[in-house]
């Protein structure tokens, strides 16, 4: 089994796969051109694209969608020929207009360019036409090859002092003559060629001119008959004797570099002193090889490449990437390499890997090279089940821990072989059940050893071995803060704090249980636990902070954290890896998926390398990330754009182009409450890295926080009213910027809410309250002249109540059988209660005590107590009429509790006692029935 180096480091000049455009039926993006906003416009064969970095939108021109060439002109209107004519994309339109129906309708147009002078140059075979801006043809011009045959356009220039210059296929040069209105030759070749592609050098006052076998010209029109031209072979800088047709051209900004389109292969070329071209090395990327380069074109960020039925690239001037692939998979080995462990040797260029099942390997990353633990001698050492290294910066070389063991081997490198140097065995000293679990050699050279059973200093010096700490824990990690303490992590008892003698300091329990550990340089602990939180814990002031709100980690598992000299956190997840800079809040997410094979699962803790270098493995290869101190540095200020506004489904936009913050307000009309807002930076080079921050104020307060990649905002149902739109973004280093973009809102409100319908509401209340006014004055009305009425009635009653004496007026009497009835049956209704008395009595029938008497006095001719006496004794003779009712029943139903009183009462009423009445009773029954019987007989 062998490691080798698969993947070469790139350099500066590494090709970046930029995206897939899955909304195309083709991938084919044939012309590529940017608008002063930054929005990048692809003629694809499926129509013409708009880009903002992180969606595409399509637009169709109905009969043809196959975009030959495209331009943008001053206005930022979107011109582009297809195979059957051209169209215009207006600024402030979705549709694309044909332009010139008459002259160039089902007609391809290969070639069309947009000048600052306002003029639009259509190329079709055998011409080129000039319109204005509105469309309008104002002359065409013959275009024929060097045989004089009609022919296409084969380059066109607008140089900086506002010249155009024209090649066709033929070797002369031709310069256009505003006062003439013509083309004329400024230059000859000399050479039965065709030229193709020209463009002007942004630095030198000259053209690069391709031909189409293999030559680029460096053109002067100023230099004299014959020196004009200076010829560059255009050769392959992996076959120097291979010359290469130049299909496209273009130069770089930043350092003026000439790029060079062959058909199968993409050149970079530099220039020498005397202005020729030299080919420097380009690596392509390995996913494009053999593909067909279709067309590149220069911008700020890097080099545009598209290719034929692929893919579109974005070929970057500068790439400062802060990992590289240190070895990754091999097309000829059988399995990818798994790492558990490295570690960076002493030796630069040399790294110690555990490899599942293949055990410890040296690895040369310079050569490729592999020394394998077999090849020593000592078969005793098991070093084909190591479990982790360890770095010995006292003694040199590392520590290799063994599965299921608490031996620990010291080895070296020496010169590219493993050497053996000494073996931990701690025997007795040591629980034979525990197995260790993780190891650290601390700043005096001793080497502490966590185990299932507590942690163990080794002194390799003198051979002793010590129990030192928290025996009975599940040790998960150790490190040494700045105060030289040793800090051990525990699966279930938190975090324990020894001096380096092995002393106990002190014990902070935590509520879950602990993973990984690592000290910051400032004297923080950084710690991972169990239920994928990352906590920092200042053990001098007892400050915690908890990254769980700041941090997109959605409760993925945590399997191992590191800090590094910047004092940074690095948080490594099954399949994300995160630098947190705990001073500013700033996070980023890192990249690696620069290998063939991806690091998608990290099974390796974290390694500290040379410089400040951290190396982590995993499934498919390891990775070497260079810390930097970018998280730090303030963000300068950021521009984003609006670049769409959907409701439904429905684009609100104007022409579905971006929206910057100096634009006038943005107007939404009442029915549009839902609604998607997409942004960007246009930040092609960096968008997956880019964040944002955005809020809708003053209707939020808070600022909302988007993940790296996501540019949407949602809302739903915001009251009408002006808003200011504020979003904020990170730069590629993950900074967020302290300014903000600001976008004006105004959401229009719907017919109901504006101020007529306000007018209208005010109107139609006041009518409701006239209406309700009058209606209760009749109302009121008509109680007043009830009132009126029952006042009449009340007198009488006053009358009545308060005569002394009898009154023959026939409503008195009538009103005194009223008064007679009632009283009776509010009697009758108490009759049961033996409470019920003479003020119960004139309560009831609503009149003073006295009143009452005087009333009754009148009518009964007796007190309201003889009143109730009577009725009463009435009710019982009643009920003693009933042979199922004794004594007792009557009198407790007609208010006696006592049967004694109750006789004694109606002894007194009636002259004969209850019993007696009964028996009368009784015996007159028996007789009428004797009586009855005789006459029936």
């Amino acid at each position: 089994m062998s490691l080798i180096s698969a993947l070469t480091v790139y350099g500066n000049d590494e090709s970046v796969v930029w995206r897939d455009f899955p909304e195309l039926y083709s991938q084919e993006v044939i012309d590529i051109a940017k608008d002063t906003s930054g929005c990048l416009w692809l003629g694809t064969a499926n129509g013409l694209g708009r880009y903002d970095g992180y969606s595409l939108e399509l637009f169709k021109t109905g009969r043809d969608s196959r975009v030959l060439s495209l331009d943008i002109d001053s206005d930022q209107n979107i011109w582009f020929g297809t195979m059957q004519g051209a169209y215009v994309l207006k600024s402030d339109s979705n549709k694309a207009v044909p332009v010139d129906s008459s002259r160039i309708h089902w007609k391809q147009v290969p070639n069309i360019h947009a000048t600052p002078d306002g003029n639009i140059w259509i190329v079709q075979r055998g011409y080129l036409r000039r319109y204005d801006k509105n469309g309008n043809w104002k002359r065409d011009y013959a275009i024929t090859d060097r045989s004089g045959n009609p022919t296409t356009l084969s380059g066109f220039c607008y140089s900086r002092e506002k010249e155009i210059f024209i090649t066709t296929f033929s070797p002369i040069v031709y310069k256009y003559n505003p006062e003439k209105d013509s083309f004329f030759p400024i230059a000859n070749l000399g050479i039965d060629t065709a030229l193709g592609k020209i463009i002007e050098d942004f630095r030198e006052k000259y053209f690069w001119i391709a031909d189409h076998t293999g030559n680029i010209y460096r053109f002067n029109p100023d230099a004299g008959q014959g020196t004009q031209f200076i010829t560059s072979k255009v050769v392959s800088p992996d076959e120097p004797g291979r010359t290469i047709s130049v299909h496209d051209m273009a130069q770089d900004i930043t350092n003026g570099n000439i790029w060079v389109a062959g058909r199968t292969c993409l050149v970079l070329f530099t220039k020498d002193s005397e202005g020729h071209l030299v080919p420097a090395y380009h690596k392509m990327n390995p996913a494009l090889k053999g593909t067909l380069v279709e067309s590149i074109k220069a911008s700020d960020e890097g080099i545009w490449m598209s290719t034929f039925g692929y893919k579109t690239m974005l070929l970057p001037y500068k790439h400062n990437t802060v990992n590289h692939t240190l070895f990754g998979f091999d097309e000829n080995q059988a399995r990818e390499p798994l790492i558990t462990s490295i570690q960076e040797d002493s030796t630069p260029g040399y790294y110690w890997v555990v490899q599942n099942r293949h055990g410890l390997v040296l690895y040369n990353s310079k050569t490729g090279a592999v020394q394998n633990h077999t090849l020593l001698t000592n078969e005793s050492l098991r070093l084909h089940v190591a479990s982790e290294v360890i770095p010995s910066q006292k003694h040199n070389g590392i520590w290799v821990l063994l599965e299921r063991s608490m031996n620990a081997h010291r080895l070296e490198n020496d010169n590219g072989q493993i050497r053996f140097c000494q073996t931990i065995n701690p025997g007795a000293q040591v629980p034979s059940e525990a197995t260790a679990t993780t190891a650290f050699e601390d700043n005096t050279g001793n080497l502490w050893i966590g185990s299932t059973d507590g942690a163990y200093r080794y002194n390799p010096t003198n051979g002793n071995m010590n129990a030192a700490a928290a025996p009975g824990c599940y040790i998960t990690d150790i490190v040494q803060g700045n105060d030289n303490d040793i800090w051990l992590s525990t699966r279930s008892r938190g975090l324990i704090q020894i001096t380096p003698e092995g002393k106990t300091i002190s014990h902070t329990k935590m509520a879950h249980g602990i993973i990984a550990l690592a000290a910051a340089p400032n004297g923080w602990l950084w710690y991972a636990s169990d239920n994928g939180k990352v906590i920092g814990f200042n053990h001098s002031t007892g400050e915690i902070e908890d990254l769980s709100e700041t941090l997109p980690l959605n409760g993925a598992e945590i399997s191992d954290i590191a800090a590094d000299q910047f004092g940074h956190i690095w948080i490594k997840t099954p399949r994300t890896l995160t630098e947190y800079n705990p001073r500013n809040q700033e996070y980023r997410t890192h990249d690696v998926s620069h290998i063939k094979t991806p690091v998608e699962v990290f099974l390796s803790k974290f390694t500290h390398g040379e410089n400040g270098t951290l190396v982590i493995g995993g499934i498919g290869g390891a990775e070497v990330f260079h810390p930097s101190n970018s998280l730090d540095r303030q963000s300068s200020r950021i521009q984003v754009s609006l670049t769409d506004i959907t409701s439904a489904g429905k684009e609100l936009l104007p022409g579905s182009r971006t929206v910057k913050s100096s634009d006038n307000e943005i107007q939404l009309q009442a029915s549009l409450r839902n609604i998607n807002i997409s942004f960007s930076t246009l930040n092609y080079k960096h968008v997956s890295k880019v964040r944002y921050a955005y809020r809708m104020y003053p209707y939020e307060q808070q600022w909302n926080y988007t993940r790296e990649g996501e540019n949407k905002a949602f809302y739903n149902q915001i009251p009408h009213g002006k808003y200011q739109f504020q979003i904020r973004a990170t730069d590629e280093n993950g900074v967020m910027s302290d300014s903000c973009s600001t976008f004006l809102f105004n959401f229009k409100p719907a017919f109901y809410q504006t101020w007529w319908a306000y007018l209208i509401y005010a109107l139609a209340a006041a009518l409701a309250i006239f209406f309700l006014v009058r209606y209760n004055l009749k109302i009121q009305s008509r109680k007043n002249e009830r009132m009126w009425n029952e006042s009449s009635e009340m007198m009488k009653m006053r009358n009545y109540l308060e005569a002394p004496a009898p009154t023959q007026l026939p409503e008195f009497e009538e009103l005194d059988k009223a008064l007679f009835n009632k009283g009776v049956s509010v009697i009758e209704a108490n009759l049961s209660d033996p409470d019920f008395g003479v003020d119960s009595f004139a309560k009831a029938m609503n009149m003073s005590r006295s009143t009452l008497s005087r009333k009754l006095k009148i009518i009964y001719g007796g007190t309201p107590l003889d009143l109730i006496r009577d009725i009463r004794m009435r009710h019982a003779k009643s009920l003693l009429s009933n042979p199922n009712l004794n004594v007792s029943d009557v009198a407790e139903a007609v208010g006696f509790p006592d049967r004694r009183y109750f006789s004694s009462s109606f002894k007194k009423a009636i002259g004969m006692s209850p019993s007696d009445y009964q028996r009368r009773l009784r015996g007159l029954n028996e007789t009428g029935s004797e009586t009855n019987t005789e006459k029936d007989n």
